[in-house]
């Protein structure tokens, strides 16, 4: 797309009213999609009722409105600024259904909004790249595995040609792959029985029967991936089991998955996969929308971090508590927080807590060392009060010193 086909203004549906660490995936990729139509000269308008994102930071998007992502407000908003396009993926699930259901209703028609998607293989290959630097951030090491699965046009011709080959063997299946060979034959990849799996290895992989859109995506998603210098693999049988899911998949496993015992499957020992769905919005009953994403298994993770680094899977007790006090520093407060965890500073908060009196009380229950203190003025200045725990006493330090600042005092001490 050249630039004189681009929106001048877009509206995004942000991450909505979240807890503090919940669903970031939306709340960073929506900022960084913010910052890259604003870098293109495209006026962005946000609504997000969370103030406590990185979406909703200050001088990010020209126009922020902290009200609900339903479809009444979200139509007001559109009134009011009448955007050229919206984007609906940076906001969950919440801002998906908003979308579909302004959509019904005839919103978008009567405002002429364009609903954007991205069809892009870059976004796959983003996608990726955020999941294994959370995954490098936790020191997990992780395989990636992709594939692709065709589209509606090439995928049923392909489903036909594997159909027939599973029937020529169905006595050499289990009973399950027999079942599935009737209804989702794609289903019969996943199978982990020992003879099902000498069967597999001889089946036509869908690579070689893609038609050329689907080819040439994933041939272009490839070599974005190569750019990345992740390790990744590529399985031909790699499937997901529901309709709406188009071209590229991944999955990503433990390091070691090709070292495990044969019977171990994916569906055993994943970590997180994703791929495209650019049929899902269409069956919902909107527009046919262009859309990916991918989730985590958070117990599965958790697990393997404890299993590789076990005095790393103990919760440290902290050393700092946060304390903040009113909108503009429970905002300060998330980088704040996030600057000690990089300083790899045991510290805790109670962003959910608005009164000093019971954020110090949580602070004593957990026998900090020190606590900071960020109150509006605070924030207006770009400082921050550093309270010793022991001695009572109290010093007004600049935000940006402060992680740095009490290291150093936590190592003398």
């Amino acid at each position: 797309m050249n630039k004189s086909a681009f929106p001048k203004k877009v509206l995004i549906l942000g991450s909505g009213a979240l807890k503090i660490g919940e669903a970031g995936e939306f709340d960073y990729s929506g900022s960084q999609a913010i910052k890259a139509l604003k870098e293109e000269g495209i006026k962005t308008i946000l609504v997000n009722p969370n103030i406590a994102t990185n979406q909703t930071s200050k001088n990010l998007a020209n126009e922020v409105y902290f009200l609900p992502v339903n479809p009444y407000f979200v139509e007001k908003v559109i009134a009011a600024e009448r955007p050229d396009a919206i984007l609906l993926s940076f906001g969950g699930q919440t801002a998906l259904n908003c979308g579909l259901e302004l959509d019904k209703k005839g919103v978008f028609k009567k405002y002429g909004v364009e609903v954007l998607g991205e069809e892009s293989p870059i976004a796959e290959a983003q996608v990726i790249q955020l999941f294994s630097r959370i995954f490098k951030s936790l020191n997990v090491k992780v395989l990636v595995e992709v594939n692709s699965i065709g589209c509606k046009r090439c995928r049923p011709v392909y489903k036909k040609l594997l159909s027939a080959y599973y029937r020529a063997r169905s006595r050499q299946v289990c009973e399950d792959c027999r079942k599935r060979s009737g209804a989702n034959i794609l289903r019969v990849l996943d199978c982990k029985e020992e003879k099902c799996q000498i069967i597999k290895r001889g089946a036509p992989p869908i690579v070689d029967h893609l038609c050329e859109g689907c080819r040439n995506h994933f041939k272009l998603f490839l070599e974005f991936i190569e750019g990345l210098d992740l390790p990744f693999t590529l399985n031909h049988y790699l499937v997901r089991g529901l309709d709406y899911y188009t071209r590229t998949v991944f999955e990503f496993l433990p390091e070691d998955f090709g070292k495990m015992d044969d019977e171990t499957s994916h569906a055993q020992v994943a970590l997180g996969g994703g791929g495209r769905y650019d049929h899902l919005i269409e069956i919902l009953g909107g527009r046919p929308t262009p859309a990916l994403g991918a989730a985590l298994g958070i117990e599965r993770v958790i697990e393997l971090m404890k299993q590789h680094s076990p005095e790393e899977g103990v919760e440290k007790r902290p050393l700092v508590f946060l304390v903040q006090l009113g909108e503009l520093a429970k905002k300060k407060s998330l980088q704040v927080f996030d600057d000690f965890v990089k300083c790899h500073i045991p510290i805790a908060e109670s962003f959910g807590k608005e009164n000093i009196k019971s954020q110090l009380s949580i602070a004593n229950k957990l026998q900090v060392t020190y606590a900071l203190i960020l109150g509006h003025k605070e924030a207006l200045e770009g400082t921050i009060i550093l309270r010793d725990m022991v001695s009572g006493k109290q010093e007004t330090i600049a935000i940006s010193d402060v992680a740095r600042e009490v290291k150093k005092r936590l190592v003398r001490r």
